[in-house]
């Protein structure tokens, strides 16, 4: 780790990270969705550090991680569908469905799809189209995975998580049956 921290760059980033995940982690609006949401988190970003000494992103590569980690860490302080953002962004499109996880998961794909390539071409040894078509399916491998969970999550939860995930659908609320998890 201490290698991983030589370089400025990297090393502010991991700070300032360190410091708005630790902020987001205080009194989320709901602990268990907080706690599902950074599941990959707290797996995925431990492993930066201890691989760094085989394994290092480029620079960009550490600023697109970190990018999408902040939005994460604040869409999860807010359960998504709850954020401050949303609800700005959906008076100023007039909009009743809220758009803010599409923007996270939009980003999922467009900030984490460089550094996944990186790892395809340099350990994988992936060339020409694979090293493309590789990451992007893993990114909607783990989107789906991930929304799979989510859902069941939500059925199971109810509360809060479960109204969470029907807002951002454009939903008021849920009833039973309405839900793919819930209608098995």
């Amino acid at each position: 780790m201490a290698g991983m921290l030589r370089d400025p760059l990297v090393r502010w980033l991991a700070l300032i990270y360190g410091a708005v995940w630790v902020i987001a982690a205080i009194s989320p609006l709901d602990r268990g969705d907080w706690l599902l949401e950074n599941l990959l988190v707290i797996a995925f970003v431990p492993v930066l550090p201890l691989t760094y000494a085989r394994f290092q992103f480029s620079r960009t590569s550490y600023v697109l991680i970190f990018l999408f980690l902040v939005m994460h860490a604040y869409a999860a302080h807010y359960t998504y569908s709850l954020t401050p953002f949303c609800f700005w962004l959906q008076g100023q499109l007039g909009e009743t469905r809220n758009h803010f996880d599409r923007i996270v998961h939009f980003g999922f794909g467009l900030l984490l799809t460089f550094p996944l390539r990186e790892v395809g071409v340099r350990v994988l040894g992936l060339r020409s189209g694979w090293s493309y078509a590789v990451p992007a399916l893993v990114i909607l491998g783990i989107s789906g995975a991930y929304e799979i969970v989510a859902e069941g999550h939500a059925a199971r939860a109810g509360g809060l998580a479960r109204v969470a995930r029907a807002q951002r659908r454009g939903r008021r609320g849920t009833s039973a049956g309405t839900d793919f998890m819930t209608s098995a």
